[in-house]
């Protein structure tokens, strides 16, 4: 979870905070509008396919990683379903912390503090009946489903703040991450089995899964995005660049 919200959201915050904070200080509301969408387009260009990846890739990855000594296969089997949950929430994180930050570049503290405390006590009533009948399914649901909420509250408020800020220039896009990301699902489940079978040592199955899946699975996202003429795919070669720097 922290790894595309920490690495890549937050990648793409540090380069858009500034710039609408500067178009807000100069009273450039229509370069504020610009830079939060195109951001915004960014932030569900990442999240997205991250969230499908864990969803599905939830079981390989945790045996990769975690499936160590007193962690074993039963572990593993009973917390996949939790990372598969915060997958399908990582797209709401990611929004809400982008929006979080336009609000502040808009020099608006206020409604940020107040959707968290909304959030807050969601959250808890969501997970004190979900975890009745759920267990920890239920707080990890109650979890996601305030994140979403807190989303929800946020683009609110900036719309109420710029009344022409179109959300609706969004679906184009949305629509060409998504389709992308579902070949990029689609690619995974074909090559899991496959790949599973190679090994009969389960931990070195779930090392090959991750380490062939993860980045074949980018490269497909990156290859069925092009081929749709993704809008933002110049930004997001930008950011995938600057990234790379980083780490050399």
């Amino acid at each position: 979870m922290e790894l595309p919200l920490g690495v890549f959201i937050f990648a793409v915050v540090t380069v858009f905070f500034p710039q609408m904070a500067r178009a807000r200080s100069a009273g450039q509301t229509s370069i504020f509008k610009e830079r939060f969408l195109s951001g915004m387009t960014l932030i569900l260009a990442v999240s997205i396919p991250a969230g499908i990846g864990l969803m599905l890739l939830a079981k390989p990855i945790l045996g990769a990683l975690f499936e160590w000594r007193a962690f074993g296969a039963s572990d593993v089997l009973r917390t996949a379903p939790l990372v598969a949950i915060y997958g399908l929430g990582l797209p709401f994180y990611s929004v809400a912390t982008f929006a979080t930050r336009a609000l502040h570049a808009d020099k608006e503290m206020r409604a940020p503090v107040r959707a968290a405390i909304i959030c807050l006590f969601a959250n808890l009533a969501l997970a004190l009946s979900l975890m009745l009948w759920l267990g920890e399914k239920g707080l990890a649901l109650a979890n996601i489903s305030a994140a979403l909420i807190q989303s929800v509250l946020l683009l609110r408020y900036l719309k109420q703040r710029h009344p022409s800020l179109d959300y609706h220039s969004l679906t184009v896009p949305l629509f060409k991450i998504l389709t992308a990301g579902v070949v990029m699902g689609l690619f995974c489940l074909l090559l899991l089995g496959g790949l599973k079978g190679l090994s009969p040592d389960p931990k070195l199955a779930s090392l090959l899964v991750v380490c062939v899946l993860v980045p074949g699975g980018v490269l497909v996202y990156g290859l069925a995005l092009m081929a749709l003429r993704f809008e933002g795919m110049s930004e997001l070669s930008q950011l995938v660049r600057r990234l790379g720097k980083k780490t050399d």
